[in-house]
């Protein structure tokens, strides 16, 4: 069985607006990194996981593309991102990711994975194992250790919610991280840097 951990920003749907979702680039070229999942993906690494983050909107991906990568990669542990406006998109993605690689576990994170926990799961009909509700990064961990390790029992990890044989389970929430400073820098590594622009902070200089 594979080790590998996708941790996906998944292909920008034609049409979105900025105000949509943050990961559209807009007509003035603007585009932020994805540093959540960037935090994320170091605590994995921090753990020793053979993880890669994608940034599909950076490199003007489509979700061909994503089935090229999970095909090619057959992937243990996906982790990918969700905001409400692209739902259905994203639930499209982990289809794609379970159809390329029948073993490999979905998780979701992201502002709509964590108020919509239930539906989310419902939605996806399966192609969609468990959300990470709220600050995601050590409940990302503690699933990757259930899956890869099985030092976790996906009963004890804090702020998850799972299918169990088709019930819908949800654990206790994950308090926040008290001190930030204990988190890593962000994985900047797996990202290109000029592939992002942020007019904003052009603008405050």
């Amino acid at each position: 069985m594979s080790e590998k951990i996708l941790v996906i920003n998944e292909p920008f749907v034609k049409d979105f607006c900025r105000t949509q979702r943050w990961a559209a680039r807009t007509r003035a070229r603007v585009l932020r990194a994805p540093d959540w999942l960037a935090y994320a993906t170091a605590v994995l690494e921090q753990e020793g996981f053979d993880v890669e983050l994608h940034d599909f909107p950076a490199r003007n991906m489509e979700k061909e593309d994503l089935r090229v990568l999970a095909q090619r990669k057959k992937p243990a542990l996906a982790v990918l991102d969700c905001v409400t406006p692209s739902v259905y998109s994203d639930i499209d993605c982990a289809r794609i990711i379970k159809e390329e690689a029948p073993e490999c576990r979905v998780i979701m994170v992201g502002p709509h994975a964590s108020t919509q926990a239930d539906e989310l799961l419902r939605d996806a009909d399966g192609a969609v194992d468990a959300v990470a509700r709220g600050e995601y990064e050590y409940t990302v961990r503690d699933y990757a250790r259930y899956i890869l390790k099985s030092s976790m029992q996906l009963d004890q990890i804090p702020g998850i919610t799972y299918l169990d044989h088709g019930t819908i389970r949800r654990n206790a929430d994950r308090p926040p991280i008290e001190n930030l400073d204990e988190l890593p820098f962000p994985a900047w590594h797996h990202l290109d840097v000029l592939s992002y622009f942020d007019g904003e902070a052009f603008s405050l200089c």
